[in-house]
C-alpha cells in the first residue's frame, strides 16, 4: 500500500505484482461520516481483495474529510464529486491502466455514480447499497443528527447540520435532496453497472443496470469493533469488476512516497510514515514547517476506529496544533484502519497490551524527527493503551487520557491466560449453547431459558460483578490508608498512577460526566479522583454534556485546550473552522477536581 496526494486529497494505492497485473482499475469511495468511519477497515480489506484479483486500486478522503485538505464548507458534494474525477485520472496517471471502473459504498456510491456521469471514461460501475433516494438519505441524517439528547441544540447552527461530529451545510443538504437514481440510474453513464441492494424487495430500473442481492449487509451497519465483512458479496463484486479485464504490466511506481506530502495550508504540511513490525502500522506525521515546540504529541485511536477519529477530531487536534508549532502523530496501531495485513475474519481486541510495542515504534518516529520528549493522548481503549505506554516507556512526558475505561483488563489482554477471562469463557459457553440448539434435533426443554443468554447481558452482569469485587477491595485498601501515610500507594493501580508521577510524567484524565469510566475512576481514587488530586498523583476533569467519544465538535474543542493546557500552551477558544451557536449557559464549564465533590 502506497500513500500519495492529488490534488488536495489523500489516497492509498493498493498496487498489483507485475506477473498478476491487469490492465484495468479501480477507484474505492467511501461513505460518508460515522458509517464511512465504521465501514473504513473493511474497505482496506475489500482493496486488498481486488488486489488478489489483479486490479490496482485506489482508496481516497475526498477534499474536506479524513486525511485530505480542506475543512467543510459549502458546496462540498460537488467537490466530492470532483474529487473522483481526480481520483479516476490520478489513477490512470500512477498505473497507466487502460480501463477503470469506480466502486462506492452507500454514499460513496451515489457520488461514483453522478462522477461517472459528470466526468465519463468509466468503464464500469459497481454500487454497493448505494443511496437512491437522496431526499430519504437527508432524513435519515437529520434523524441522525437529532439522536444525541439534550446536545442537540448546542450542535447546530442557523446554516449547519452535525451529525455525530460530521457536517454538512444546507446548501449540501438540498443537493443531496436534488439525487434520485431511481429515475436517474441507467446504462448510458457506463457500459456496465451492477448494484448490490440491501432492500429484500430489489428496486425496479434500467434493464440495463443488473441488481443483485447485497448479502449479509447488515454486519456493515455495527460499530467498528463489530463490523462484519461481507466476503461473498465482496468477492462477487470483485469477480465480477475483473471479468474481461485487459491484461497489461503493472507501471513504475517510483517517486510516489516523495510526492505523498500533502500541503494542509500554508506553513502546514503532513506526512505518512509506516514503522513497527514489517512497517505494518500506519500513521501521519504533521507539523509546522517553522516553529517548532520541544514536545510532540502521540494521537492514538479511539477504540478501533480510524486514525481520523471520531468525527474527524483527531486531523482537527494534528492542525490545531501544528498552528501554535506543535509537532503531532496521529496513528493506526496493529491492526487498526490502514495497518496491515488486513484479515476480514480477525477479530481486533481492544484492550491488548502487545500494542505498546507499536506505540514505541511510533515514539521511535518521532524522536528521529528530534522529539525526545512526546505527550501522548487517547479515548476509551486509546487511553488504556496509552497510559500503560507511558508507563513502560520514559519517552512520554505526559498523557491526556479521556474516559478511561479501566485501569487493568483482564477480559482482552493477550496476555492473561484464557481461564482468567470469565467473558471470554462465558461468550465460548454461550457460543457453544446456541451450536446445540441449531443441530439437536428437539430444541424444545434443551437448556430452558438459554434464548434469553446474550452477550450484553452476560457483559451487563460481568460488569456489575467486577465492580462489586473492585468496591470491596478499595474498602479494604482504605482501611490500610488509614494505618499508613496519606499519600501511600495501596495495590497495584495506586503504584502504577504514583511511579509514573515520581518520573515526572504529567497525568491528567478527562472524563464525561456519567460515563462508566467515571465510575472506575470513583472507585479507585474517590470522588473526581480526589485522592489523585490530593497526593499530587494526576489531575482530573469532568466535562459536562459529553458523549463517551467527545464526538461533537465543542466538546473537541475543550478537549484540545486540555492537551494545549498540558503542553503549557496559552489556551484560547481556538473554535473549530465551522461556527455554531454558543452552548446553553451553564454547559461545558470544566474544572480540576478538588476535594470529595458529588459525580
Amino acid at each position: 500500500m502506497i500513500s500519495l496526494v492529488f490534488n488536495g486529497c489523500a489516497g492509498w494505492l493498493h498496487p498489483v505484482a507485475s506477473t498478476r497485473a491487469l490492465g484495468r482499475g479501480v477507484i474505492i469511495c467511501e461513505s460518508f461520516g460515522y458509517e464511512g468511519l465504521c465501514t473504513q477497515r473493511a474497505m482496506v480489506v475489500f482493496a486488498e481483495m481486488l488486489v488478489e484479483a489483479g486490479l490496482p486500486t485506489l482508496r481516497f478522503h475526498y477534499r474536506g474529510t479524513g486525511d485530505s485538505a480542506e475543512d467543510e464548507a459549502p458546496g462540498q458534494i460537488d467537490r466530492w464529486i470532483d474529487s473522483i474525477g481526480d481520483a479516476v485520472r490520478e489513477l490512470r496517471r500512477v498505473t497507466g491502466v487502460e480501463q477503470v471502473t469506480i466502486c462506492g459504498l452507500r454514499l460513496g456510491a451515489t457520488l461514483a455514480f453522478e462522477a461517472a456521469r459528470r466526468h465519463g471514461g468509466v468503464e464500469a460501475l459497481a454500487l454497493l447499497a448505494p443511496v437512491l433516494s437522496g431526499r430519504n438519505y437527508v432524513r435519515e441524517l437529520m434523524l441522525g443528527g437529532s439522536m444525541i439528547g439534550d446536545r442537540k441544540e448546542a450542535a447546530k447552527s442557523e446554516d449547519w447540520i452535525e451529525i455525530l461530529g460530521y457536517r454538512l451545510h444546507q446548501e449540501d443538504l438540498a443537493r443531496l435532496r436534488q439525487i434520485d437514481l431511481r429515475k436517474t440510474l441507467n446504462g448510458e453513464v457506463a457500459p456496465r453497472i451492477l448494484l448490490m441492494s440491501q432492500e429484500e424487495v430489489l428496486p425496479t430500473l434500467d434493464p440495463a443496470v443488473e441488481v443483485r442481492p447485497f448479502q449479509r449487509y447488515d454486519g456493515l451497519q455495527n460499530h467498528t469493533e463489530y463490523v462484519e465483512v461481507p466476503v461473498k458479496a465482496f468477492g462477487d463484486t470483485v469477480a465480477w469488476l475483473a471479468d474481461g479485464a485487459p491484461s497489461a504490466g503493472a507501471p513504475s511506481l517510483l517517486k510516489l512516497v516523495e510526492e505523498a506530502v500533502l500541503q494542509v495550508e500554508p506553513g502546514i504540511t503532513e506526512r505518512p510514515v509506516r514503522f513497527g513490525v514489517g512497517d505494518g502500522c500506519f500513521g501521519v506525521l504533521c507539523g509546522h514547517d517553522e516553529i517548532r515546540h520541544e514536545t510532540a504529541v502521540l494521537i492514538l485511536n479511539t477504540g478501533v476506529n480510524h486514525h481520523t477519529g471520531n468525527g474527524r477530531a483527531s486531523v482537527r487536534l494534528a492542525r490545531r496544533l501544528a498552528r501554535r508549532g506543535v509537532t503531532s502523530m496521529r496513528v493506526d496501531l496493529g491492526r487498526i484502519g490502514d495497518s496491515l495485513p488486513a484479515d476480514a475474519h480477525e477479530r481486533v481486541h481492544f484492550y491488548d497490551l502487545g500494542r505498546i510495542a507499536d506505540v514505541q515504534a511510533a515514539l521511535d518516529v518521532l524522536q528521529r524527527t528530534g522529539h525526545t520528549k512526546v505527550l501522548v493522548t487517547g479515548i476509551c481503549a486509546g487511553a488504556y493503551v496509552g497510559l500503560h505506554a507511558a508507563a513502560a516507556d520514559r519517552r512520554i512526558a505526559g498523557a491526556v487520557l479521556a474516559n478511561l475505561p479501566h485501569f487493568y483488563v483482564g477480559h482482552e489482554d493477550p496476555s492473561v491466560p484464557v481461564w482468567r477471562k470469565p467473558l471470554v469463557l462465558a461468550s465460548m459457553l454461550l457460543g457453544r449453547i446456541r451450536s446445540w440448539r441449531r443441530t439437536l434435533p428437539f430444541k424444545v426443554g434443551v437448556l430452558p431459558g438459554a434464548g434469553l443468554i446474550t452477550r450484553r447481558r452476560l457483559q451487563a452482569v460481568l460488569r456489575r460483578l467486577r465492580y462489586a469485587r473492585l468496591a470491596m477491595r478499595q474498602a479494604a485498601f482504605d482501611l490500610l490508608r488509614a494505618v499508613m501515610p496519606q499519600d501511600a500507594a495501596v495495590g497495584r493501580i495506586d503504584r502504577l498512577v504514583r511511579d509514573m508521577r515520581t518520573r515526572g510524567v504529567e497525568l491528567l484524565f478527562a472524563y464525561s460526566r456519567g460515563d462508566l469510566s467515571l465510575l472506575e475512576m470513583r472507585l479507585n481514587f474517590g470522588d473526581r479522583g480526589a485522592r489523585l488530586h490530593r497526593n499530587g498523583w494526576a489531575k482530573v476533569e469532568v466535562m459536562e454534556a459529553a458523549d463517551h467519544a467527545f464526538t461533537m465538535s465543542d466538546i473537541q474543542n475543550e478537549y484540545a485546550m486540555l492537551i494545549e493546557a498540558q503542553l503549557g500552551l496559552k489556551t484560547g477558544p481556538h473554535p473549530f473552522e465551522v461556527a455554531h451557536a454558543p452552548r446553553p449557559a451553564g454547559q461545558g464549564a470544566t474544572r480540576f477536581a478538588q476535594g470529595n465533590t458529588a459525580c
